[in-house]
């Protein structure tokens, strides 16, 4: 990508792997280059898109020579691609940004401001704001304190509370020691970096996670992510790294989150008819995971769903009639609303 002198190279890479979607690469492209800190570089790589990606990539490219493309001459598969960016690292600090996401204006100025702070960090999280287009669906990292965590209490901690995602979080080079992005996904390196780094985690929104008919969070069934989850829960149980006791916790802590992503996975399938995929879910929950109770649930429901739409109409009503009346529910999403719906301006901003 051309010969830096010292004075001019960047301290961070973006890496923004992307497949067909131009549109919203240029919106993530624009948001890195809209950071109010500049020292960076942001580096695509094109699984074989064939469409206008180059094109779009190369007009921003002119105009900021910070960017910079790469197309593969033949598809490699999304984890490949991740971990191909992952491997072209040549700077101290880098983060991971996916085509249909953005970040936050400020979010590399904070976060290096934290690594100054946390000088033994080996990554710095802030808070990702999950959205889909004006609503905010969650938000990340909300139950974490704002401090340094050393393992094992970050790794018991990620363990535990579930909701973080890569898209908000700059890391030091040296935590790809602990190997790159494997199919049982950005939880699982997590789990592994927290294990050895330290971290700290930043209240502030840095990311937006946007979910849109076309993302993978949308159109895939957890049924896809079965093998993934049970070679992750199968990768604590043998791991050497960490002492027994931790790695019970551990175990049992990831188990019971992936139940419960399975058991609200198994309820969305339904609602979208697919009923095949819920009966693999009912079964998974209780031979891979000991899930009784959820997976009988599921199994009769999809049954029940399957033999008569009356029963299927009465689910998807019971289902509407149930959050609306969740009023803790209906007033933590109006909480969450208030306080991150105002940036969610930079998705038009960016779109521009």
């Amino acid at each position: 990508m051309g010969k830096k002198t010292k004075e001019n190279e960047p301290l961070i890479t973006t890496i923004i792997p992307t497949y067909r979607r131009p549109k919203l690469l240029k919106r993530a492209i624009l948001s890195v280059l809209n950071q109010t800190y500049s020292n960076f570089q942001v580096c695509i790589y094109d699984n074989a898109s064939g469409d206008e990606t180059a094109e779009v990539v190369k007009k921003l490219s002119q105009k900021d020579p910070r960017v910079h493309y790469y197309c593969h001459s033949h598809n490699i598969g999304a984890w490949n691609n991740f971990n191909f960016g992952l491997k072209q690292i040549n700077t101290p600090y880098f983060s991971i940004l996916s085509d249909d996401d953005i970040l936050l204006p400020n979010f590399y100025e904070k976060a290096i401001k934290g690594f100054k702070k946390y000088q033994e960090a080996g990554f710095i999280a802030t808070q990702t704001i999950i959205a889909t287009g004006k609503k905010v669906l969650n938000i990340s990292c909300v139950d974490y304190e704002e401090k340094l965590y050393q393992p094992p209490e970050g790794l018991l901690e990620i363990s535990d509370s579930g909701l973080v995602t890569l898209t908000g979080i700059l890391f030091r080079k040296e935590v790809m020691g602990v190997g790159l992005l494997s199919e049982e996904g950005d939880g699982y390196f997590l789990l592994r970096i927290s294990s050895v780094f330290q971290y700290s985690v930043l209240k502030f929104p840095g990311a937006i996670f946007f979910v849109h008919k076309l993302s993978l969070s949308s159109t895939w069934s957890e049924v896809e992510a079965l093998d993934g989850y049970r070679k992750t829960l199968e990768k604590i149980k043998n791991s050497g790294k960490i002492t027994d006791q931790i790695r019970k916790i551990v175990y049992q802590n990831v188990k019971r989150n992936i139940i419960n992503i399975l058991w609200s996975g198994g309820l969305i399938d339904i609602k979208k008819r697919n009923f095949s995929q819920v009966q693999k879910l009912a079964k998974s929950l209780k031979y891979d995971f000991g899930e009784n109770l959820k997976s009988i649930i599921l199994y009769h429901s999809v049954k029940f769903c399957e033999f008569s739409n009356i029963f299927y109409y009465s689910f998807i009503i019971f289902n509407k009639i149930r959050k609306f009346f969740n009023i803790g529910r209906k007033l933590r999403d109006k909480e969450l609303q208030n306080t991150y719906g105002i940036y969610l301006k930079y998705l038009d901003k960016y779109s521009e």
